[in-house]
């Protein structure tokens, strides 16, 4: 599940919910996401895709 300001963004496993687009959405992050040996998503920040101090 993942969650934005508390709501439900998303549902399902960690590799289907967890995605670059997911990230860039919700967090405002261009983000590389992996999956690791053990099917666990990982994530590397790149950038901040949100202007500062637009506050979105």
């Amino acid at each position: 599940m993942l969650l934005n300001y508390g709501m439900v963004e998303a549902t399902g496993s960690p590799e289907s919910v967890i995605t670059e687009e997911m990230i860039r959405n919700v967090y405002g992050v261009n983000a590389r996401v992996t999956i690791d040996d053990e099917g666990i998503p990982q994530v590397i920040p790149i950038n901040s895709v949100r202007r500062c101090g637009s506050g979105k």
